[in-house]
């Protein structure tokens, strides 16, 4: 048998000493002194003596038994085989409190508590009906991914634990169900070792499906055992708030994807640009038709927050119809003789509903002075009389990049030009020619050197586009083994290209994949462009699934692709890596000469740069690279950055001098934008093989209070208080005590009517004064 509260218990047992002391104290012996009727004693005596010594057994017996009952209810006695939710063990309470994006919603309009507020009540109601002098502790998890432990361990400071309970703050992360289980199993076990404590987890959430999407949710112990006999008794017990029946309708902005990966402002006033905006509304309300109003724009911070600095489209969802995606403008102020902002985003918003955070969007969004184009090529011009024929790719190239010049004459690296080209010695290539341009196009590759290929693709690491061709000379392309080793990429390349013969001596395009950012802005106009366009030349390759396609002739064979340095696979979010596998002649393809070719390379420098020199976009619950250098933009209240960005926000990355590298962009993770109800038969399943759990309970946060106590717990307790009817059994035991010191008091004066018969029986009220008494015994 094991005590709840040990101390207290051995030093009530050790009163019970007290009765047995002062029954021996009266019992000592003294020295007898004889007197005239002490025969008539000891006759007495000797005739009661049983009874007398009955009666002293039955007087201690009733003292020690009412203290040792005392002594046992202040010590609450644990007996073996006692069940888990004996009340009067010591209990662990795990609170599992929702405050993910699902729990921030209001039915009631703005101005009623959230359920992450209602949550918040109905766990200090929990935290009321422990006890610390009992034993009790408590911790709390909160839910927002990742699951995140609140209190080291399970305290008995139960208003400390109250105090943390009021500091959390909601997140816009979704639910993390399995983490939080893993994080219960860790506490619960240790209660488990204790046999003298029992353990409950509480799930506080209103288990709307954006907390727990039954249709992807994975339970933590899926296909795990059930508890077997020898740790039954020990496992936790589980109670979960009832779900919400309260019906919300919210719309959320999924995603906000700008047409161009950035903008070039080559001197110009502003621009109104356009981004493809995605809307998803959730609810019951889905069934009718609705209409919300979006507003986009470009912004640095500075802008005023009025309705002039916005773009305004009305987005309307058919009757049924839960997400839609629009083309929008998005409206940008004009910087008139400013320079281009340091950092700059889109913001997409839409009017507040039952959750307020997902219905901002921020995506950054860079706005550029000029391109700096970088042509890897000896520094030779085309001969007069070869005409286009004597073009090279280099030539082609800038043609291309600068339409309204000619390869001769024209100051291409003018600072008035949207982009600016500069042609560079590919065999005396440095870090710090390289650091002053935005993208570098290699023309001649089996002219750069061993050690140049590790200065290029540090070049695109940091954020550089490199955009290689094929060496237009036959022959093997040995510049390849360099190419590959250094970027990391797993392309297989052909050790020498392939001239197609008759009888088909071409190979015409045949696929434009117009998924791809880098060329999406081609829109529909791509299917056309390709068709006129074949190759008479071709080096092969094997992408192996590190890259995507761009433009190819069959599915095999691919004339355009892009990757970022490492390959796909790779961590890093910046670079990225666009290869030709035909040399841009006119002995290799027709590419040049058709229209296709200016267009091409145009969008491969304007979105390849952008996509290049990296977006931070995150959703809130991911990790956050470098907090440190990490400055609050949106909210100005943010304060520093934390390691994980649980809310939706906007920060500065800021070098050691201070100045602004670029942005990075959280938004509200969507997948808990879901307000729709679900019934306790569909969740009951997914609770109870969420955690080892020996007995599961329902409980009503809205339960009024009964008598003055909340009873949350009220589910989890099964017996009675052990302690009360030891209680009730002392106090009776006290009452008999009484009675029987009443009844066998010495003091009693009473007639022995056997005796005193002949002078009780002469009627004289003298001789009755006169009769005998008797002592009681």
């Amino acid at each position: 048998m094991a005590f709840l509260n040990p101390t207290l218990a051995f030093a009530a047992l050790a009163c019970i000493a007290a009765p047995i002391i002062i029954h021996l104290l009266f019992r000592r012996k003294r020295k007898p002194m004889e007197w005239g009727a002490m025969k008539f004693v000891l006759e007495a005596f000797k005739r009661h003596r049983k009874r007398l010594r009955l009666e002293q057994i039955l007087l201690l017996a009733a003292r020690t038994l009412a203290v040792l009952c005392l002594a046992l209810a202040v010590g609450r006695p644990m007996l073996a085989g006692a069940r888990p939710a004996d009340s009067r063990r010591a209990q662990d309470l795990t609170i599992v409190i929702d405050n993910s994006l699902a729990s921030q919603a209001r039915t009631g309009g703005a101005a009623s508590e959230s359920e992450l507020a209602t949550a918040k009540v109905h766990a200090a109601r929990m935290l009321d009906e422990l006890d610390s002098a009992r034993g009790d502790r408590a911790t709390i998890i909160t839910l927002a991914s990742p699951a995140e432990r609140l209190l080291s361990a399970p305290s008995a400071d139960l208003a400390g634990v109250r105090r943390v309970l009021d500091q959390i703050e909601p997140a816009d992360s979704g639910a993390d169900f399995a983490g939080a289980a893993a994080l219960t199993r860790d506490t619960s076990q240790g209660a488990a070792a204790d046999r003298a404590r029992e353990s409950t987890i509480a799930v506080l959430s209103p288990l709307r499906a954006g907390s727990v999407d039954l249709s992807r949710e994975v339970s933590a112990r899926e296909g795990a055992a059930k508890p077997s006999e020898s740790d039954g008794e020990a496992a936790p017990t589980l109670i979960a708030t009832l779900p919400t029946a309260d019906n919300a309708e919210n719309v959320a902005i999924v995603s906000v994807d700008p047409l161009r990966s950035m903008m070039i402002r080559a001197g110009q006033d502003g621009s109104t640009q356009q981004a493809r905006v995605s809307l998803r509304r959730f609810g019951e309300g889905i069934a009718k038709a609705a209409s919300v109003q979006l507003r986009v724009r470009v912004t640095d911070g500075r802008d005023s927050d009025d309705e002039k600095s916005w773009a305004k489209t009305a987005v309307r969802f058919a009757a049924g119809e839960d997400t839609v995606t629009v083309l929008a403008p998005v409206a940008m102020r004009a910087f008139k003789d400013e320079a281009a902002p340091a950092a700059s985003w889109i913001e997409a918003r839409i009017d507040d509903d039952a959750i307020a955070s997902d219905n901002i969007f921020r995506r950054p969004w860079k706005v550029r002075e000029q391109l700096r184009i970088g042509v890897l090529a000896p520094s030779q011009a085309p001969e007069p009389s070869a005409g286009p024929a004597g073009y090279s790719s280099a030539d082609w190239l800038t043609l291309a990049l600068a339409p309204a010049a000619s390869t001769r004459g024209v100051k291409l690296d003018g600072e008035n030009e949207p982009i600016r080209i500069s042609r560079m010695d590919p065999a005396r290539l440095s870090a710090s020619e390289l650091s002053a341009i935005d993208a570098a196009f290699i023309t001649r590759p089996d002219l750069v050197d061993a050690p140049s290929w590790p200065l290029l693709n540090d070049f695109a690491r940091r954020g550089g586009l490199l955009v290689v061709c094929v060496a237009p000379n036959e022959g093997a392309q040995r510049w390849t083994d360099e190419f590959v080793k250094a970027t990391g990429i797993a392309w297989v390349f052909d050790r020498e290209s392939t001239a197609f013969k008759a009888p088909n001596p071409t190979r015409t395009l045949r696929g434009a994949n117009a998924d791809q950012p880098i060329i999406a802005a081609l829109g529909a106009d791509l299917s056309e462009l390709i068709k006129p366009v074949v190759a008479t030349r071709l080096l092969g390759v094997d992408l192996k699934g590190d890259g995507a396609w761009l433009l190819r002739f069959d599915e095999h064979q691919p004339m355009l692709a892009s990757t970022r340095p490492g390959g796909m696979t790779a961590s890093a979010g910046k670079g990225l890596i666009v290869a030709f596998f035909v040399a841009p002649e006119l002995n290799w393809t027709n590419l040049p000469a058709m229209p296709l070719m200016v267009p091409l390379v145009q969008e491969i420098v304007r979105q390849g740069v952008g996509l290049a020199s990296g977006s931070v976009e995150l959703v809130a619950g991911a990790t956050l690279e470098a907090p440190d250098d990490l400055r609050a933009v949106e909210p100005k209240d943010a304060g520093a950055a934390g390691a994980v960005a649980r809310r939706a926000g906007l920060w500065r990355r800021v070098d050691a001098r201070g100045v602004t590298k670029d942005v990075v962009a959280v938004n509200a993770d969507t997948r808990g934008s879901s307000t729709l109800t679900q019934q306790k038969s569909q969740l009951e399943p997914f609770l109870r093989n969420w955690v080892r759990a020996r007995d599961f309970a329902w409980s009503d946060p809205t339960a009024p209070a009964q008598g003055g106590n909340s009873n949350a717990l009220g589910a989890s307790r099964h017996s009675p208080p052990i302690d009360l009817p030891l209680l009730i059994v002392g106090l009776c035991l006290l009452i008999a005590d009484v009675f029987f010191s009443r009844i066998f008091s010495h003091a009693t004066v009473r007639i022995d009517r056997a005796e005193a018969g002949p002078i009780q029986r002469s009627g004289s009220g003298a001789e009755s004064g006169e009769s005998s008494r008797g002592v009681a015994a």
